[in-house]
């Protein structure tokens, strides 16, 4: 069943992958094979324990789960069908013109019963609505999944920026510590003093407003996801090293390729849109059925005059198909014909999210390889000048801006990299390899 389903997926990437004008990734005999280098996940996500039980108790997962037993009862309702056993009762009085009055009793029993096309159809329409609410839960779970993605990154970029102005605080600190005790054994100018002191107040302030950022991110989070242990950065992010390098052209295009359709493969949104359209479809014969009604059966009991008459039959009724039935299935044909343009829509764009996603990553790594370089060359800079300085050999200003530099350069850097994690954490997660659904 597995192997099928494996078989179903890779099929479903390779076409999509020609409907998006790109070529197969996978060819006959062929290994599947997204390498996106070691399992950093312990040390730099929510262990699947702990990301699986906080996303569990999301009110949009618990919703998603109440539809998923729902979808079981109309699975339930749809096999027995809509007719149940009707009684029915009369009493009433024969009066003769000329002779006695008799009392009169009738009882009946009757049902409606489905041919047997439509008891088939109803029996695969019920099915197919218990795939719809499993395949509606998969979807919601990888919504509520990437989100917590969202907002533990999230978290992470304004904590380490927190961190990196909370030092260069305490740096314009130490630096006015500095420049007053030059001013007073007149090394330098006053102004100097002026200008430290407006660089600390700078500094402060910056730092201020990046802690009061990092603790709303720390309040969305332990709001959204009770459980979740606390996010810890010392040493959480990974070196560049430590990443796997990304293969060059021509493996490039290739390992494009395969991991757009690893994902593509793995991909519960597209199963749950073709679910639908075949759902539609699948009311819309339905409702073809329909058009021609079923009959009721009944049998009938009565007493007549008195008891001197007793009668026991059976009846038929059987409703006449007319133009509302016609409108009706024309109603269910229109939708499932929608149901099938809005599956081509999700396919069409769920495969660009996919490829985007996969280019998104290399990309993202080459950033942050290059603002890696830009920092270490701002903080060389910046140590240089403050050697100059202490020497007598620069200005302040001088030392300021490059500091300047040197701070925004590793804001960047730690930007750059923690948006190369994510990229790297969504595609394991689009590829269902983080945080699998209990």
């Amino acid at each position: 069943m597995m192997a099928a389903r494996k078989s179903l997926g890779v099929l479903r990437a390779t076409a999509l992958g020609l409907a998006l004008g790109v070529a197969p990734a996978l060819q006959a005999g062929e290994s599947q094979d997204c390498a996106l280098g070691p399992d950093l996940t312990a040390s730099w996500l929510p262990a699947p324990e702990f990301a699986a039980e906080a996303l569990s108790r999301l009110p949009e997962l618990r919703a998603a789960q109440a539809e998923a037993a729902t979808a079981q009862a109309r699975r339930r309702r749809l096999e027995l069908g809509p007719y149940e056993w009707s009684a029915k009762a009369g009493f009433g009085q024969r009066r003769e013109q000329i002779g006695a009055t008799y009392p009169e009793h009738e009882v009946g029993l009757e049902t409606a019963v489905r041919w047997p096309a439509k008891v088939a159809a109803d029996r695969e329409l019920g099915a197919q609505e218990a795939g719809l609410g499993e395949l509606t839960l998969a979807e919601a779970w990888r919504q509520a999944a990437r989100r917590l993605l969202d907002d533990w990154f999230g978290l992470a970029r304004e904590t380490r920026a927190a961190g990196l102005l909370e030092d260069q605080s305490g740096l314009a600190a130490r630096q006015l510590a500095l420049t007053e005790r030059r001013v007073q054994a007149g090394e330098v100018a006053p102004l100097d003093r002026l200008l430290a002191e407006a660089e600390r107040a700078r500094a402060e302030a910056a730092a201020v407003q990046a802690r009061v950022r990092a603790q709303v991110a720390l309040r969305t989070l332990q709001t959204r996801y009770a459980g979740l242990p606390p996010l810890a950065l010392n040493g959480w992010l990974p070196r560049m090293a430590e990443i796997e390098p990304l293969p060059g052209e021509p493996d490039a295009t290739r390992w494009t390729e395969v991991c757009t359709a690893a994902v593509l493969a793995a991909h519960p949104e597209l199963d749950l849109m073709q679910a639908r359209a075949r759902q539609a479809l699948l009311k819309a014969q339905r409702a073809e059925l329909e058009r021609t009604g079923d009959p009721t059966l009944g049998l009938r009991v009565a007493r007549e005059r008195g008891g001197q008459e007793n009668v026991v039959g059976v009846y038929a009724a059987l409703p006449l198909g007319g133009e509302v039935r016609a409108a009706a299935a024309l109603e269910a044909q229109g939708e499932a014909e929608a149901a099938q343009e809005r599956l081509a829509e999700t396919r069409q764009r769920v495969g660009l999210e996919a490829a985007q996603a996969v280019s998104a990553y290399p990309a993202a790594v080459s950033i942050w390889r290059q603002l890696d370089t830009a920092r270490e060359r701002a903080e060389r800079g910046a140590q240089l000048q403050a050697r100059a300085y202490e020497l007598g050999e620069g200005s302040l200003p001088d030392l300021l801006l490059a500091r300047r530099g040197a701070i925004d350069a590793a804001l960047a850097a730690e930007a750059a990299a923690i948006d190369a994690l994510h990229s790297r954490a969504r595609l394991l997660l689009d590829s269902q390899r983080l945080w699998p659904r209990r």
